[in-house]
């Protein structure tokens, strides 16, 4: 009995070492065509570039408005990769924390900076340019 069980270890074994080849190939594939140039739709790449001025215009640290001219998707995407790159802040929309002095704009399209900030009780503190916008809460 040992012997014929024996006879079907090498088999096993072979098809066990081709399959995880197979799967490990499989998964490479996957992920190379997972992660070429489609895989950063939301650009979050770039927001690091976009934001690092007004970065080095606010506190280090703290709690920060945010406003936007977006009420669809991308809206949360937009949110993340502002709160990525101004991280230890805390980015809060502008109307669950109204006690902020600084206010973030982060902008898809040209708008009314000034009308946008007066709607809001705000002053335009700088536009850094490609839909951001730093805004101060009730200096005017």
């Amino acid at each position: 009995m040992k012997a014929a069980s024996f006879g079907l270890t090498a088999p096993v074994c072979a098809a066990i070492a081709a399959l995880s080849l197979w799967s490990v190939l499989d998964f490479y594939t996957g992920t190379e065509a997972a992660s070429g140039e489609g895989a950063d739709i939301y650009k979050m790449a770039d927001q690091e570039v976009r934001f690092q001025q007004v970065a080095a215009a606010l506190p280090s640290a703290g709690v920060v408005g945010y406003v936007t001219d977006q009420s669809e998707n991308p809206v949360w995407a937009m949110l993340l990769g502002a709160q990525y790159v101004l991280a230890p802040r805390v980015l809060v929309e502008l109307d669950k924390h109204p006690a902020t002095t600084w206010v973030v704009g982060n902008f898809a399209r040209p708008l009314d900076l000034t009308k946008f900030a007066d709607e809001r009780g705000l002053t335009l503190a700088q536009d850094f340019g490609d839909g951001v916008v730093l805004f101060r809460k009730g200096a005017r």
